[in-house]
């Protein structure tokens, strides 16, 4: 074979397998926040975090949004049920969707404290897709109920009035 042969052989073969070989299926953007991404309540609570998303005018294809990854605080339960039955199937290019419920965190009881976690929102070109289209982060305060602030701070006075009566005879 010449050298002219080995080339035109090269060509003819990189333009069969680009002909053969499909258009690649690239994911657009979207993004999506949570509405607060900070919530306050009781030990024993459950906490339902809202979301919006929105894909910009400037995608060329619908984005699917297939799953949520929750990456929960320790010692909590996590359900991401509002998203699996009230969230759409998927995004046409300047559609926007929200304020859902995405999620809830129930906190177990008599805990409180701060706890952080993260979401992810999963999804891509297709159904199949698992491209982790954003992450955002959030943070809920559990802060005793007042009864139980009003009952230690009672306990505090008495341990004060038994103290202050015994040093001063």
């Amino acid at each position: 074979m010449t050298r002219k042969s080995i080339q035109a052989f090269g060509v003819l073969a990189l333009l069969i397998v680009g002909l053969m070989s499909g258009p690649v299926a690239k994911a657009d953007t979207v993004t999506f926040f949570l509405t607060p991404p900070h919530l306050f309540g009781n030990p024993g609570d459950v906490f339902t975090f809202f979301a919006t998303a929105s894909a910009p005018g400037s995608n060329f294809n619908p984005e699917f949004l297939n799953s949520i990854a929750i990456t929960e605080p320790a010692g909590t339960t996590k359900d991401d049920s509002p998203f699996v039955s009230g969230w759409p199937f998927f995004l046409n290019p300047g559609d926007s969707f929200g304020s859902a419920a995405m999620f809830t965190i129930t906190i177990p009881g008599g805990v409180s404290g701060d706890y952080f976690g993260s979401v992810d929102l999963i999804g891509g070109a297709d159904f199949n897709a698992q491209d982790v289209l954003g992450t955002v982060q959030f943070e809920a305060t559990v802060v005793p109920e007042p009864a139980t602030l009003l009952l230690l701070a009672s306990g505090a006075g008495l341990v004060a009035g038994a103290w202050r009566r015994r040093f001063v005879r």
